[in-house]
């Protein structure tokens, strides 16, 4: 299964405070084996290890979620950008649907969400490009 941003992010956070997937499930109150899913995509924290990983790893629940941004806006193609922004899409939707039990409501402002953040960044990129 392809990685996701939270399974990347996932990871690089839990490295970089230098915890083990061991330590990290201790402070969650899980397995090891369950943390070591989330990395791989296979399952997705509840909602309420999401938050507990925000704290845990000190860091929001957006930066967890999203994608950083890329200042390299030259490098960047339009079938690169849509893939990206797919790829936004995607993760929004799937994690939305996962954490908060399935309500079709939730989808829905999910997917309204990722149409904003799609505008957003379609205007941010024609922008650097007039700038370029």
């Amino acid at each position: 299964m392809k990685e996701t941003i939270l399974s990347i992010k996932l990871k690089e956070y839990r490295i970089n405070n230098n915890l083990t997937q061991s330590d990290l499930s201790e402070k969650l109150g899980v397995s090891d084996k369950t943390i070591s899913k989330w990395e791989l995509c296979r399952t997705y924290p509840s909602k309420k290890n999401m938050l507990k990983l925000s704290e845990i790893l000190d860091i929001s629940l957006e930066t967890l979620l999203l994608e950083e941004k890329s200042d390299d806006t030259k490098a960047i193609d339009w079938e690169k950008f849509l893939n990206k922004l797919i790829r936004y899409i995607f993760s929004m939707v799937i994690i939305v649907y996962t954490i908060f039990n399935r309500d079709k409501f939730l989808i829905i402002i999910a997917i309204i969400t990722s149409l904003l953040l799609i505008i957003a960044e379609y205007l941010e990129f024609k922008n650097k490009q007039k700038e370029s």
